[in-house]
C-alpha cells in the first residue's frame, strides 16, 4: 500500500488556510462585519468568496 503524504500544518495548526494581514476601508469593514453577523458566515469564507470574484474579474 502506498503511503499518503501528510500536509504540513502552518501557523496555529492550519493546514488548508494561509494567514495574512491587511487593512480595509472603515465602511467596508463595518459592512463586512454586519454581513457576517446577519448570515453567520465566517469572515474567512466571505474573504475567500470576495477574492474569487476579484480574480475572476481580472482573469485574462
Amino acid at each position: 500500500m502506498k503511503a499518503t503524504a501528510k500536509k504540513k500544518a502552518t501557523w496555529n495548526g492550519l493546514v488548508n488556510r494561509t494567514p495574512f494581514g491587511s487593512t480595509l476601508d472603515n465602511q467596508l469593514f463595518k459592512d463586512l462585519d454586519e454581513l457576517h453577523q446577519r448570515t453567520q458566515i465566517p469572515k474567512s469564507r466571505l474573504f475567500d468568496d470576495a477574492v474569487k470574484l476579484l480574480l475572476k474579474k481580472h482573469a485574462k
